[in-house]
């Protein structure tokens, strides 16, 4: 994937942003997407979408068959991530991160 440019598109940006705070700590988290459509077994189950709970490292599902999905395939875990998130850049800056 290119680089994402986090500069306004057609005058809404194209990076969202979850926002935790605690006395302590502050977390940003960048996100590309709300989520994505999610299927099993050839069959769609609905869009599975993150909001600010990714911060505490939970999800939420609406229906059976996406806590299905969910719970007995944990490559449908990484597929949600790896939509919301920005992907890793490949140059010799990378340690810094």
């Amino acid at each position: 994937m290119g680089h994402i440019n986090p500069n306004l598109k057609g005058g809404e940006a194209i990076i969202s942003y979850n926002l935790g705070l605690t006395d302590r700590s502050m977390v940003l988290c960048p996100r590309t997407s709300e989520g994505t459509k999610v299927s099993s077994k050839g069959n769609y189950i609905g869009p599975i979408s993150l909001n600010g709970t990714v911060l505490g490292g939970t999800l939420l599902v609406k229906s059976e068959d996406e806590w299905d999905a969910m719970q007995y395939d944990s490559s449908k875990l990484a597929e949600v991530l790896r939509a919301i998130g920005i992907p890793k850049a490949s140059n010799e800056h990378d340690e810094r991160l």
